[in-house]
């Protein structure tokens, strides 16, 4: 799934591959995200401690 991310000029300016940044997933309410890039990974979850 792809989603889109609202970035300023310049952390899009400033973004590398294998980098990350910050920026607004928009929608009926935006989010603050910080985003990694590069080759996507499956998600490993790692187990909660209790």
């Amino acid at each position: 799934m792809a989603l889109r991310v609202k970035v300023s000029a310049l952390e899009f300016e400033a973004a590398e591959s294998n980098g990350a940044v910050f920026g607004t997933l928009r929608g009926r309410h935006d989010v603050y995200v910080y985003v990694e890039l590069g080759q996507e990974k499956e998600y490993i979850e790692r187990p909660s401690r209790q």
